[in-house]
């Protein structure tokens, strides 16, 4: 049985967004058109582009998807990280949190975004092993405190989040517009 997917109608301007507390599930309703590529972001991954129409797609467990909107540019970009802290042999690893949000900052910028115009939406995070069940401090939950401390240390505004939990997510942002689209997925 296939699970519903989480939706809520999307703002039509920056005074209807409201700013969540954190690990409040929100996600926007899709807008995803067929003739419209698809971008997919394995662990490590990322795609920033510039009002281009196309969707970026993932499929998240305990790792967390930052995604980045600039309004005015029609900018939009997303991260796909496993790991919440520095890589251990001090390379720049996509893979790492700091090194995939760094990474997906210098993209956007590059397009032309603007830090003050941008805002993020984060997803991921959840706890999918169950030998770490009863554990609050697990993987998911570090990837997810992480990348809400790299947001928050640019300055950029986290719009909405859909974090945690014990069940896997598959997510489809609209880099263009910023619609974000998220069904749980597993039991």
């Amino acid at each position: 049985m296939r699970s519903p997917a989480i939706a809520m109608p999307m703002a039509r301007s920056r005074a209807e967004l409201r700013t969540p507390s954190p690990g409040t599930p929100v996600a926007f309703a899709p807008a995803v058109a067929q003739d419209v590529p698809t971008i997919y972001l394995h662990p490590g991954q990322l795609h920033a582009t510039l009002a281009e129409r196309c969707t970026i797609t993932t499929i998240l467990g305990s790792c967390v998807a930052i995604c980045l909107h600039d309004s005015a540019k029609r900018a939009g970009g997303m991260n796909h990280f496993l790991l919440a802290g520095p890589p251990p042999d001090g390379t720049a690893s996509t893979r790492y949190a700091p090194s995939a949000m760094r990474v997906l900052l210098e993209r956007m910028l590059a397009l032309g975004a603007d830090l003050s115009r941008m805002d993020a939406r984060i997803v991921g995070g959840a706890n999918v092993l169950s030998a770490f069940a009863n554990s609050e401090a697990h993987l998911g939950m570090r990837n997810v405190e992480v990348a809400r401390e790299l947001v928050q240390a640019a300055g950029i505004r986290v719009i909405a989040e859909d974090v945690g939990g014990t069940r896997g997510r598959k997510l489809v942002f609209t880099p263009g517009t910023g619609t974000l689209w998220v069904q749980r997925i597993g039991q």
